[in-house]
């Protein structure tokens, strides 16, 4: 698998055998616990804030479908978010819950994180809305973005209550990779500029060649949620695949309108002579349509496009440029893993310093003369993971306050992101945190002037609480909020 164990960083938790147990008791026995308590909520709209009644600090985004009845059985979305935003999910699925009836609910509390967290919040989730509305329990599905998606991965690997699976911008926690029965549907939704693109394609073809049934969703985009229409078709294959696992009664005239609007956006890619994506279109709708449709004009259009010249042009680059990202990755990680901590110590100053910044710069002069678009998205994602890699593990080294090794990645991060506001604001909280006043300032002024504008932040952030009562901290808030 190509995930780097590094990338767990997204997750914000090493998945733990012993809460495994306390999430696999709560889904199990979830079901058996009284629905007849949603009374009271409105249908038809997001509710921001349902607050759990067995646990007051948990709270939840809700969405009940208009044609919501509580003597009747309906599927569940548990959606989370890597920062607790639990509306935003809930507000991309409106359409497609809507369409085909599903109650969808997103956790304000599940963030990247201690685990313990995490599981306490899809725990408080599972609880309660089997408390107040009657689940089918056949049709429980998790969803998330980043970390939300590992942790969504674990729920249904640890689980087997989970029928299915949307992850967004990565895929399974290392050290928790599905089993060999095949419990539950996985579809991955990943952006062509997203650091876990190659990890997300990795996952797809072990998910293969173990037979799990599987789907990849790609999109323009980067490290981010996708759109409400690619969650439309993301419903619309947990639909499909609900009826061919039997787990809702099949719908012979839906699956028809939709085999014929899969195929003929395949010979839509095929007249216009882009073979490589009428490739993929047309293999997408063999694995999608089994014992579903009639397929052989489908597998006679897959085999003669796998023979052509182009198709088996375009398998071998992107081929090529997964193995040049995965070299790239490892090198950076193993770059991570050997900085010097008791040097940067004992002198301030990062040694590796002229190596990062060479390395950053031969990276941008190739992505500015790639030659083609997907090897310039290529060079991006290792750009993106790069900073990313360095935000989360700075903020780590908050919470830990270790200052010494939060300062070291920020000082990388400054290097991959000289131009950027983010970077000077971890350099004003490490120097605040330090007592050195006017260095925290003089870098809180430069990330102004790239362009921060975080008012609620720098008002917030306990991290600066040494500059409150500077007149120059106050000024600059002052004129942030004009």
């Amino acid at each position: 698998m190509v995930i780097l164990k590094s990338d767990c960083t997204d997750l914000g938790f090493e998945t733990v055998k012993l809460f495994s147990i306390i999430i696999l008791l709560n889904f199990l026995f979830s079901a058996l616990v009284s629905s007849q308590n949603s009374v009271g909520f409105r249908k038809g709209v997001v509710i921001d804030s349902v607050v759990c009644r067995s646990n007051a600090r948990q709270t939840y985004a809700l969405y009940l479908p208009s044609q919501y009845r509580p003597d009747t059985a309906w599927p569940i979305i548990y959606a989370f978010d890597p920062v607790a935003r639990g509306a935003l999910p809930v507000q991309l699925l409106v359409k497609a819950a809507e369409k085909y009836g599903y109650i969808v609910v997103g956790s304000n509390n599940s963030r990247n994180g201690p685990f313990q967290q995490q599981f306490d919040a899809a725990n408080a989730l599972s609880t309660d809305t089997n408390v107040r509305f009657k689940i089918d329990q056949k049709r429980m599905y998790t969803l998330g973005f980043s970390g939300g998606g590992r942790l969504a991965s674990t729920i249904a690997v640890l689980t087997s209550r989970i029928a299915g699976v949307i992850a967004c911008g990565a895929s399974f926690s290392y050290d928790y990779f599905p089993p060999l029965e095949k419990n539950f549907v996985y579809l991955g939704l990943i952006g062509t500029g997203d650091m876990n693109y190659t990890e997300m394609h990795a996952t797809a073809r072990k998910l293969d060649r173990l037979n799990y049934p599987n789907k990849i969703l790609i999109f323009d985009g980067g490290h981010q949620w996708p759109s409400e229409e690619l969650f439309m078709e993301a419903v619309e294959w947990l639909e499909l695949q609900a009826m061919q696992r039997g787990h809702k009664p099949r719908d012979p005239k839906w699956v028809e309108d939709l085999f014929t609007k899969a195929l003929t956006n395949a010979k839509q890619f095929e007249g216009s002579e882009q073979l490589f994506e009428a490739y993929k279109a047309y293999s997408a709708i063999l694995t999608d349509f089994t014992d579903l449709q009639d397929l052989q004009e489908v597998q006679n259009k897959v085999a003669r496009l796998q023979d052509s010249k182009p198709v088996k042009a375009a398998l071998k680059t992107e081929k090529q440029l997964e193995l040049r990202e995965l070299k790239y990755l490892k090198k950076f990680f193993a770059a991570f893993q050997a900085l010097d901590v008791e040097a940067y110590t004992r002198t301030g100053d990062l040694e590796e310093h002229a190596w990062w910044e060479k390395e950053v710069r031969a990276l941008n002069e190739k992505s500015e003369k790639a030659k083609t678009t997907e090897e310039k998205r290529m060079l991006s994602r290792i750009i993106d993971w790069l900073w990313r890699h360095c935000a989360e593990q700075s903020s780590v080294f908050f919470e830990e306050n270790g200052l010494v090794k939060a300062k070291m990645y920020i000082d990388i991060w400054n290097i991959v992101l000289p131009d950027k506001p983010y970077p000077k604001y971890g350099l004003a909280r490490v120097y605040a945190l330090n007592g050195n006043v006017a260095k925290a300032l003089e870098a809180l002024n430069t990330a102004v002037t790239l362009g921060f504008d975080n008012v609620p932040l720098l008002e917030t952030d306990e991290y600066l609480d040494s500059l409150r009562q500077e007149e120059a901290f106050k000024k600059l808030v002052a004129e942030l909020k004009k």
